[in-house]
């Protein structure tokens, strides 16, 4: 891979469409993987029936005049981004005619705005990992990304100068709602308090497909893991049927996002096979196995009933 050239933009904040396709070269050349679990993200935000909540802020170019956002515009657009792959090539070799300006600088907007991720193994997570017996899950995940926060550097120094204990959650999130958060962390909270689980299974996740155009990820669930830094009115330990460890947060000044953690869907679903076939694949055996039984029941009631006599009917 050719080493990835540093320059100097003139107007960072007003970045000229000639710096935008270098930076996002660079950016596409440096971490692909990275990039494009991002861009996945967003557009799972973009394609939520929710997407008035999901998708804040709107991308600069899709707000009317109303100053709603202009979901058709947005989406449209997404159905013309190609693979991230593609695009690198392309704006390698600059041919820029070869595809509309308009998916470059929604593509740069969203990979630059969102906080920084970059990939680790899944073992280095796996050894940094407070882990105990109540905790552990021994579900290895198959993809980890560590996110640079903006606010590291603020929750280290409250955490060096007062000497203050932290600890471990996860929050179990829709997809959907995964780039919201590398914008903004839990700076939006919709309601009074947040839950975040205490141990490490990932069955509490949602299984969701995701944008066509990945080329690393089909079917998964994805966990956030967070620090909280620990705060006795704050915190609350919040145990669910006596079974299930959570914590309450009621101010998300003390959660610091760390991993964006990604677990395979239990069927294994790997890139070039439709995951709804995969499903069916892996799961006929069971429902053929469940559809005899239910007629194997509903004939056993049907005789019974036919045995009977004056039996009341029942109201639907």
């Amino acid at each position: 891979m050719a080493r990835v050239q540093k320059f100097k933009v003139a107007d960072p904040k007003n970045p000229t469409f000639s710096e935008k396709t270098r930076m996002l070269q660079g950016q596409l050349q440096r971490s692909l993987k990275a990039q494009d679990f991002k861009f996945t993200a967003f557009v799972a935000a973009a394609r939520s029936e929710d997407y008035n909540h999901t998708m804040n802020p709107i991308p600069p170019g899709f707000t009317m005049q109303d100053g709603e956002l202009d979901i058709e515009k947005l989406r449209n657009l997404i159905n013309q981004v190609p693979k991230l792959s593609q695009l690198h090539k392309i704006l390698e070799e600059q041919q820029f005619s070869q595809i509309n300006r308009d998916i470059i600088n929604l593509v740069f907007w969203v990979i630059l705005y969102a906080q920084n991720i970059h990939q680790i193994s899944v073992e280095e997570f796996m050894s940094k990992l407070p882990l105990t017996d109540e905790n552990r899950c021994d579900r290895k995940p198959a993809h980890v990304f560590r996110v640079v926060a903006r606010r590291q550097p603020w929750f280290n120094e409250i955490v060096a100068t007062h000497n203050i204990r932290t600890s471990t959650g996860i929050y179990c999130s829709k997809f959907e709602g995964i780039f919201k958060l590398l914008v903004h962390e839990f700076k939006i909270m919709n309601s009074e308090y947040l839950l975040l689980r205490t141990d490490f299974d990932p069955a509490f996740s949602l299984s969701e497909r995701v944008w066509e155009n990945s080329e690393f990820f089909t079917e998964f669930r994805c966990v956030a893991v967070c620090s909280i830094l620990e705060h006795n009115e704050k915190v609350e330990k919040y145990i669910l049927n006596n079974a299930y460890s959570y914590l309450k947060i009621f101010d998300e000044n003390l959660l610091l996002l760390n991993y964006l953690v990604l677990y395979e869907d239990e069927t294994k679903a790997i890139k070039g096979e439709d995951p709804e076939q995969s499903w069916w694949k892996s799961k006929s055996h069971a429902i053929l196995l469940g559809v005899l039984a239910l007629l194997g029941v509903l004939v056993a009631v049907k005789a019974t009933r036919s045995i009977r006599t004056g039996e009341p009917k029942f109201n639907y």
